[in-house]
């Protein structure tokens, strides 16, 4: 299960940063900006009980334009530093996930 949401995690966050990356090359404006972080609201709520990746894939742009919107910066930058942060949390989590399984999952 851990490395099943590990997958979904990583696999989301590559497909939400390519979706970011197609939006702010584009470079729309902050009202467009706005109104596509909006509709993303929606899928991201519809997916997120019931396939952690997909979810996953339409959250992460929201939060990076939600972030560009408020705070505009490099958004290559911002791009990058969210994959590097995923990938450093993703395998912190599972570390983690291994070192305190019970007695029990151990021997399996």
């Amino acid at each position: 299960m851990v490395l099943t949401r590990a997958a979904h995690r990583t696999v989301g966050t590559v497909i939400g940063l390519a979706l970011t990356a197609v939006l702010l090359a584009i470079d729309p404006g902050p009202t467009a900006l706005a109104l596509v972080a909006i509709a993303l609201l929606f899928p991201t709520e519809l997916y997120m009980a019931r396939h952690y990746a997909i979810a996953i894939g339409f959250f992460t742009p929201l939060i990076l334009l939600l972030t560009e919107l408020a705070d505009p910066s490099d958004p290559w930058r911002m791009l990058l530093y969210r994959g590097v942060d995923t990938v450093i949390g993703v395998v912190v989590g599972v570390a983690v996930a291994l070192l305190v399984r019970s007695p029990a999952e151990r021997r399996r």
